[in-house]
């Protein structure tokens, strides 16, 4: 295929260290085979993943059927995409986000900075809200509370978002984790309520360092489930037996 106006490509740099954010959109035209799908394409780095992802778009381009048509529209969309990738558009702008859109490429390289925080991560808080704690409660709570807070943060990792800066977490996605909670590990209703308890009082704990961030633990889904129950007590008559079996 050939590669059109690949000259002109841009790249956008951050600071002085060269690190590419946007390569601004190409046209794809398959050597001028009308019979083949044209398109255009460009990449954009997720700062979730540190990586470049390919986008490409092909809607209006491929109903002309004439050469001069269709290079018309594709040039049509080759400046429409450019224009809003260098006004701050990103593609992910999903409920996590990240980006917003017609913003400067100022803001966009600011918020891209951000999001690859590693001082403002979900660990690094719940950490300091552990040590502020440490005092007022028992440490078996204490080690119950980090377990919990320990698979919250699993969970961030395993859908890439452990190093991003906690204003990625939001309410869509901590009705997501409660989900898993409830569907995927079967928690019991006292479980999920302590998750959730816990959860809020850390998002509390982020609100008074950072004034406008939304506490995300709201509206969120519960079970009542109950499939957790204590060790059963072992019967006066099994006592002496167990005694001898410990000994």
């Amino acid at each position: 295929m050939t590669k059109v106006d690949s000259n002109k490509l841009i790249i956008f740099y951050r600071d002085m260290k060269q690190t590419v954010l946007i390569r601004l959109p190409v046209i794809y035209d398959a050597g001028g085979d009308l019979s083949k799908k044209w398109f255009i394409e460009f990449y954009v780095r997720n700062p979730r993943t540190g990586f470049m992802e390919r986008q490409r778009k092909s809607k209006g381009i491929n109903k002309f059927h004439t050469i001069k048509a269709r290079q018309a529209a594709a040039e049509k969309m080759r400046h429409y995409w450019s224009d809003r990738l260098k006004a701050g558009w990103s593609p992910f702008t999903d409920e996590l986000i990240i980006y917003e859109d017609n913003l400067e490429y100022q803001t966009f390289i600011k918020k891209y900075r951000t999001s690859k925080s590693k001082n403002g991560t979900f660990r690094y808080f719940a950490s300091q809200y552990l040590d502020t704690i440490q005092s007022e409660v028992e440490d078996n709570t204490i080690s119950t509370y980090r377990s919990k807070l320990r698979m919250f943060d699993a969970w961030l990792e395993d859908h890439q978002l452990s190093d991003a800066d906690i204003s990625v977490i939001n309410q869509p996605l901590m009705e997501k984790f409660m989900l898993f909670i409830i569907n995927d590990l079967k928690r019991s209703k006292s479980t999920v309520d302590n998750y959730r308890i816990l959860l809020d009082a850390v998002f509390k704990f982020v609100r008074k360092k950072r004034k406008l961030f939304p506490n995300p633990c709201i509206d969120l889904p519960g079970t009542n489930r109950v499939n957790e129950s204590a060790t059963e007590p072992i019967h006066e008559e099994d006592i002496s037996i167990f005694k001898e079996a410990i000994i």
